[in-house]
């Protein structure tokens, strides 16, 4: 299926299970039932190891994932060994893994390039063979997971990027209760974004307005591809950009660029981020270090800000607008995370159960219930989503038909905005000079048969 066919089915499913909840959920419930039985026959006994680099120890998810494990085993006999690898380290974990050929049996990990480059790196099982359709029929984004025709991960979860603010710190600033519009309405305008961080940083003794963990360059990430999508009419304009024939060096890009810098130039994010690993992010929003953040995580800095604020105080927008003559201005960015199997493991038919458990429309309903996260599948029950905002954020995500997926990208042109992002924020590079490396970039995975 193509990018705009899957993002279409996804938003009328989801709209559809907003409306009518679990309706026809207990007959596929059924028959994942089966799936699981079938595929943990003759297992019992087995122990698989499990990484995933999403929820920190005593988090919600990581209870959550523990919770299953015990279930699984009880209903199968294998043991489920999980253990959580920081983002700052989960690329060089996997690939020392992969030239050991031990480390992992399953893993879940992001989208996009790393299932690309997994795929590529034939370090990860393709999947199509090991599962019948219906495991993938109701999954979100499952281009995501694709490369070269075959499908390398299994959807758990789906998202977007957000903004996340301190209400307290901005009635600090002066400004009013509803300065920020609410997550299931049009985003603030670029201009009014940056005048709310500019009080921010006159107006209160916060270090900074803005959110800025980018040692690993995750933060360049966020805001370069949501502002870039704001730039264009159709996903598919981006899609051809991204991993298409067309170019980087395009006039609308670059001037999605100049509203990232310009915010940097402003020294509205959090100084000496270039340094800051990504799990300090946390600490920066929870101790009122900053007040805003672009960001996705209703778990991490969020949920810890709110232990700190009161959940009334940390609240949810869509992500600033620089550019509002585009159709894609207010569309929200669709972000998954996803399963994969190793390609080296001997408990192939164990690991294949365990994902298979984990996106059964029971476990996909508890995870969500424990989280208050959505699962990148449509069968689970949207109504043990039980925070308002949250409700909100998500109301948005499903029920807009520009939905656009920020996974367009390759592992090569990835890393050089990883890498590169700060040389053309710091003014070592222009922006030409940067989307140039994105070409260079396509042009190489094409030769390594991307």
């Amino acid at each position: 299926m193509n990018a705009l066919g899957d993002q279409q089915r996804y938003v009328a499913s989801r709209r559809r299970f907003l409306r009518d909840g679990v309706v026809g959920a207990g007959a596929l419930a059924g028959l994942a039932a089966l799936d699981v039985d079938a595929l943990a026959a003759g297992q019992d006994g087995q122990s698989i190891d499990f990484w995933q680099y999403k929820y920190t120890s005593g988090t919600p998810g990581d209870k959550a994932l523990k919770d299953a494990a015990d279930r699984f085993k009880a209903k199968t006999g294998i043991t489920v060994n999980i253990t959580f690898k920081s983002a700052e380290g989960i690329q060089q974990a996997v690939t020392a893994a992969a030239s050991a050929k031990s480390g992992f049996d399953a893993m879940l990990w992001w989208s996009g390039p790393t299932a690309r480059d997994q795929g590529r790196l034939g370090d990860v099982l393709a999947l199509d063979s090991k599962f019948p359709a219906s495991t993938f029929a109701h999954k979100a984004n499952r281009l995501a997971q694709s490369f070269k025709g075959k499908t390398y991960g299994l959807t758990f979860t789906g998202g977007t990027y957000f903004l996340v603010y301190n209400a307290t710190i901005l009635k600090k600033a002066g400004l009013a209760d509803d300065a920020i519009p609410p997550a299931d309405e049009n985003p603030l305008k670029w201009d009014a974004f940056v005048e709310i961080c500019q009080k921010v940083q006159q107006n209160t003794s916060v270090k900074a307005p803005l959110m800025w963990a980018n040692k690993e360059g995750y933060f360049n990430e966020w805001w370069f591809y949501t502002l870039q999508a704001q730039a264009f009419d159709t996903a598919k304009q981006v899609q051809d950009i991204n991993l298409g024939p067309k170019s980087w060096v395009n006039p609308q890009i670059v001037r999605a660029m100049g509203a990232w810098k310009e915010l940097y130039d402003k020294k509205l994010f959090y100084p000496g981020g270039e340094v800051i690993a990504y799990e300090q992010h946390v600490r920066q929003l929870a101790s009122g270090q900053v007040a805003l953040s672009a960001y996705f995580d209703v778990q991490g800095a969020t949920a810890a800000a709110r232990k700190v604020y009161g959940n009334s105080n940390i609240r949810f927008s869509k992500i600033p607008a620089h550019r509002t003559d585009t159709k894609q201005w207010n569309a929200l960015c669709n972000d998954v995370n996803s399963l994969y199997v190793s390609s080296w493991t001997t408990k192939q038919k164990a690991a294949l159960a365990w994902l298979t458990y984990l996106t059964t429309p029971q476990q996909m309903t508890a995870w969500a219930k424990a989280t208050q996260e959505v699962p990148g599948d449509d069968r689970w029950n949207p109504k043990v989503i039980s925070d308002p905002q949250t409700q909100l954020l998500y109301k948005g995500l499903s029920e807009k038909s520009t939905v656009y997926p920020y996974d367009f990208v390759n592992q090569i042109q990835y890393a050089s905005l990883l890498k590169n992002g700060i040389l053309f924020l710091n003014g070592s590079w222009s922006a030409e000079k940067l989307l140039q490396q994105f070409d260079k970039a396509d042009k190489q995975f094409a030769k390594q048969g991307g």
